[in-house]
């Protein structure tokens, strides 16, 4: 009888360490099932993301889109991504072609500017000295900055 007083814990030690293994190898399946179903979700995005690439791309080479209604951004991703260089050409020229002509209204806007004559209530010969001899914001914080620097340095 007393050897079955002295089992009967042992046996239940036992099991109770069965169950706290069995415990341990269900959350570490679990947290596996877990981080496979993260690294699978991942990958479907990264394939889904590529797919659109190659569509993107071989709509470009079958001619079907457009270039030029494409935005800046898209521009750039198919001259990153892209792997024919059809679709990288075009796109580079597309991007080239638009780059120009922003720079062309630029300088024809600039020369415009220099061109003008001043008009309005600023236009004034009184005016334009006083603007002289008035600081810019950036000019007197500059200045401010400075004295309380000097201020400080020599101890008030």
């Amino acid at each position: 009888m007393e050897d079955e007083r002295f089992r009967q814990p042992e046996e239940e030690e036992k099991q109770a360490e069965e169950r706290r293994i069995k415990k341990e190898l269900e959350e570490k399946r679990w947290v596996e099932f877990e981080e496979r179903k993260k690294r699978d979700e991942e990958e479907r995005k990264r394939m889904e993301i590529e797919r659109e690439r190659l569509e993107r791309s071989r709509s470009l080479e079958s001619k079907d889109i457009k270039i030029t209604d494409w935005k800046y951004s898209e521009l750039k991703d198919c001259i990153n991504s892209s792997k024919y260089e059809g679709s990288t050409e075009e796109a580079r020229e597309e991007f080239h072609r638009r780059l120009k002509a922003y720079q062309a209204w630029k300088s024809i806007n600039l020369n415009r500017k220099k061109k003008e004559p001043a008009k309005g209530a600023n236009s004034s010969p009184s005016y334009n000295s006083y603007k002289s001899n008035v600081m810019s914001r950036n000019e007197l914080s500059r200045e401010v900055g400075r004295w309380v620097w000097e201020r400080l340095r020599t101890g008030l």
